[in-house]
C-alpha cells in the first residue's frame, strides 16, 4: 500500500487519531483558563502557591505596624486630654499643681486606654477589608492561604496571636523574618499579609 508522505498512516487505511475510533479515540485538549482580573471573589488575589516575592518582607511589615501603633497611640492620648479637659476647665485659672496632676491622669488614663483601642483597632479593620490604616499607607492586606479575605474566627485569631506575641516580648513577631514570612499571629490564624500594589517598575 502507499503511503501518505504527511501523516505516515497508509493511504486508504483509517486514521484512528483523526476519525476517533479504535484503541486510541481523539481525547479533548483541556486548556487551563487564566482568571482574569476582576473576575470571581479572589481575583487578584495572591495565593499560597504564588511566588514569595508577593508576601510582604519582615521590615515592609515592621513599618506597617508602626504606623498603626502611632495612629493608636495618638487617639488613645486625645481620649486621655478629653477626659481630663472638665476638671481644668471648672476652674477660672488652674495653678501649676493642678495641671501637673491633670497632664499625669490624662497620660495614665491614655496608657490604659491603649491596649483596649489597639485590640479593637486591629480586629475592625481587619475584619473589614483585611488592611489597617499602616497596612493601607503601605500596600499590604491580610488574606487566607487560598487569597480570600479572613473570616471572622481567623480575625479572632490572629488578634489573639498580637497579644501573645506581645505578650512574649515580641518574639511572635520575628518569626515573621524567616523564609515563610509566617508570624506566630498569622500561623495561629492561617493568614498571611502580601503586597497588594507592585512596586514601580525601572526601566
Amino acid at each position: 500500500m502507499a503511503t501518505d508522505p504527511r501523516s505516515g498512516h497508509n493511504a486508504g487505511s483509517p486514521n484512528l487519531l483523526q476519525r476517533g475510533h479504535g484503541i486510541l479515540p481523539n481525547l479533548p485538549k483541556v486548556i487551563p483558563q487564566a482568571t482574569s482580573p476582576g473576575n470571581g471573589p479572589s481575583a487578584g488575589a495572591v495565593h499560597w502557591d504564588d511566588p514569595p516575592s508577593q508576601v510582604a518582607g519582615f521590615w515592609h511589615r515592621v513599618l506597617s505596624i508602626g504606623l498603626d501603633l502611632l495612629l493608636v497611640s495618638v487617639l488613645a492620648n486625645i481620649l486621655g486630654a478629653m477626659a481630663v479637659s472638665g476638671e481644668l476647665l471648672a476652674q477660672w485659672r488652674p495653678d501649676d499643681e493642678v495641671l501637673a496632676t491633670a497632664s499625669y491622669r490624662g497620660a495614665a488614663l491614655a496608657s490604659q486606654l491603649f491596649s483596649t483601642l489597639a485590640v479593637a483597632y486591629l480586629m475592625f479593620f481587619t475584619a473589614y477589608g483585611g488592611r489597617t490604616p499602616g497596612k493601607m499607607l503601605t500596600g499590604l492586606q491580610v488574606q487566607q492561604h487560598s487569597g480570600e479575605p479572613p473570616t471572622g474566627m481567623q480575625v479572632l485569631l490572629r488578634t489573639v496571636g498580637y497579644v501573645v506575641s506581645a505578650s512574649l516580648f515580641g518574639l511572635g513577631f520575628l518569626l515573621a523574618a524567616g523564609t515563610a514570612k509566617l508570624g506566630l499571629h498569622d500561623r495561629m490564624s492561617g493568614t498571611r499579609v502580601v503586597r497588594v500594589i507592585a512596586p514601580t517598575e525601572t526601566s
